[in-house]
């Protein structure tokens, strides 16, 4: 579940956001453990728009995820082409 904020300045749209989720697995046979843990996102882009319904994008992401003994970070970059309806 998230939150995304958006800014439209002409053809760019700056856009940051918040995002939470939970994750839980079970591993069968002798162990028979189960566990659930968080997870976090924090995505900043800017999106810019060459029509109505097609543009381009790049992001940064950062990741959080809290795993059974240690929480690990992570970020990410990417970029490409959007299209919407």
């Amino acid at each position: 579940m998230g939150i995304q904020f958006r800014l439209t300045v002409g053809p760019l749209e700056p856009y940051g956001g918040f995002s939470a989720g939970f994750f839980g697995r079970y591993d069968g046979g002798p162990t028979d453990r189960r566990f659930g843990r968080s997870t976090f996102q924090f995505p900043f882009g800017i999106r810019l728009w060459a029509t109505d319904h097609i543009g381009v994008r790049g992001e940064y992401r950062f990741d959080e995820d809290r795993h059974e003994a240690v929480t690990r970070s992570d970020s990410e970059w990417t970029a490409g082409v959007f299209w919407t309806l």
